[in-house]
């Protein structure tokens, strides 16, 4: 399994540091507020959506004689799977393990041993072959950010898309003014597309994506 979690030092941007951006722009049209919490959540909730930018590891405890685990409902893909010490698990879709499993009037027949394939899908792991002990199964996965705007996990070079996404949701929501929600939108966007160019993968990161839960 790569090394390190692979998410960005929390702390490097503050609720205060964006606050501060979004008084600064609202005071400029004489506009005042008195929480960006909700907007702040949301937009923080939107970025991680858009990219894989936040990783980290997790781990399963096989049960012997059991496929099917629940994972952590804000994991939003899986990059790599192995189990400890043995071989890594390859992915598969539901198709293909409902086929592998093979019930023959309404009793599994299917093969035992340690996982070779995964299939995920709303939140759920299935493994197969079934596992025939308590393994440790290491993943790699991306993660959804918290609507929490008291932990902002993306490194500075997001302060000022976070900033001009909570000011086009506070535009859009809380000051009822479309126009310039949508221009706001716009920069958003725009300064998005900057941080994105600006982001180096870490080298112990996957290149790629290997599963999508859809």
């Amino acid at each position: 399994m790569p090394g390190g979690t692979g998410t960005p030092a929390t702390g490097a941007i503050s609720k205060s540091d964006i606050m501060d951006d979004v008084l600064h722009r609202l005071n400029l049209v004489n506009v005042s507020i008195n929480s960006i919490d909700v907007e702040l959540g949301e937009t923080l909730v939107d970025i991680s959506g858009r990219e894989s930018f936040l990783k980290r590891e997790e781990e399963i405890t096989l049960v012997a004689g059991t496929r099917e685990y629940s994972l952590y409902a804000d994991i939003t893909e899986i990059h790599e799977v192995q189990i400890e010490g043995k071989n890594k698990v390859y992915p598969m879709t539901m198709e293909e393990y409902h086929i592998a499993i093979h019930v023959v009037d309404g009793v599994e027949v299917a093969a035992i041993g340690p996982p070779k394939r995964f299939a995920y899908i709303g939140g759920q792991i299935f493994f197969d072959p079934k596992p025939n002990g308590a393994d440790t199964v290491n993943l790699w996965v991306s993660h959804s950010h918290p609507q929490d705007p008291d932990d902002i996990q993306f490194p500075v070079r997001f302060r000022y898309c976070i900033a001009m996404g909570v000011l086009s949701r506070l535009f859009s929501e809380q000051l009822r003014t479309e126009e310039g929600a949508g221009e706001l939108f716009q920069v958003y966007q725009a300064k998005f597309e900057q941080a994105l160019g600006n982001l180096t993968p870490e080298p112990s990161q996957p290149g790629v994506t290997i599963y999508r839960d859809m």
